[in-house]
């Protein structure tokens, strides 16, 4: 029998992998599709989200630099106004604790901008 107070960190970490493994189950996708992302330290991107528990993707995706907006960022909800100003980044992948919240828009508004 195995004293668990004389494991060593090794043992204890091979132990815990066995266990991990035979329990872990994949991890869910959601796709959000086009959607606002506010992260942490002000960034706010547009594009093709889809989550996975741990992280975030957003695909073709663009850097929001100037919201051009006068009532915040929830009119952009509408498209872009002649104020907003982009920048492509392509996509993006960041830890879901870095996102703040993510914000649905109307896609057909936003494609003229976005194409």
């Amino acid at each position: 029998m195995i004293n668990i107070d004389d494991l060593t960190i090794g043992q204890a970490r091979e132990l815990a992998a066995m266990f991990a493994g035979a329990h872990a189950a994949p991890p869910t996708v959601i796709d959000h599709g086009l959607q606002i992302a506010v992260l942490d330290r002000g960034f706010v991107y547009i594009g093709y989200v889809t989550t996975d528990g741990e992280w975030c993707h957003i695909s073709d995706a663009w850097n929001i630099r100037r919201w051009g907006t006068t009532r915040g960022l929830g009119e952009l909800v509408d498209g872009p106004t002649a104020n907003t100003e982009l920048d492509r980044v392509g996509n993006v992948r960041m830890p879901m604790t870095t996102l703040q919240h993510l914000i649905v828009v109307e896609a057909a508004k936003w494609q003229t901008k976005l194409d």
